[in-house]
């Protein structure tokens, strides 16, 4: 199909969100892409590869990005349905965007106590696609590891 096609193009370059130091781009480098086009964002950085920024609001033009990760860093998030929303945003039409979260109901957090059928409502109005999910119960919580498909330009406009 045209959308397993889609899929198999190697991205040509990434943002990665909350990466804390060069580690995540070191590894995004050693997975192919080439370090002139890996972008990293975090809240505080001392290198020029990571771009002082939050996820909620960012600094990048609309469809600029092949690819956006985010690891270990959803939970922290202050509005979901933004994040989501500037996620899709500067997400290239078919681009690819992986990231993990957790269900843990009694955490302080908004975004942790989210159920799966609300992220799904998001990632829905923001033109994103499952192609990937796997979920691991963890005694009270559940650990999420997802990857989408930006498939809808028209559903960002909300």
């Amino acid at each position: 199909s045209k959308e397993a096609l889609e899929l198999k193009k190697v991205p040509k370059n990434i943002i990665i969100i909350g990466c804390r130091n060069l580690v995540e781009l070191f590894l995004a480098w050693t997975y192919g892409f080439k370090l002139k086009n890996i972008t990293g964002i975090d809240l505080f950085s001392f290198n020029p590869k990571i771009k002082i920024m939050v996820m909620e609001d960012i600094s990048y033009s609309d469809e600029t990005f092949d690819c956006v990760t985010m690891a270990n860093v959803y939970g922290y998030n202050a509005d979901p349905e933004q994040c989501f929303k500037e996620v899709s945003r500067v997400l290239k039409p078919s681009g690819l965007f992986s990231f993990n979260s957790a269900y843990v109901p009694s955490a302080e957090t908004q975004s942790s106590k989210m159920l799966t059928s609300d992220l799904h409502k998001i990632f829905n109005r923001n033109g994103l696609a499952v192609v990937y999910h796997y979920e691991t119960k963890k005694g009270e919580n559940t650990s999420h590891l997802w990857c989408l498909q930006k498939t809808s330009m028209d559903s960002t406009k909300v």
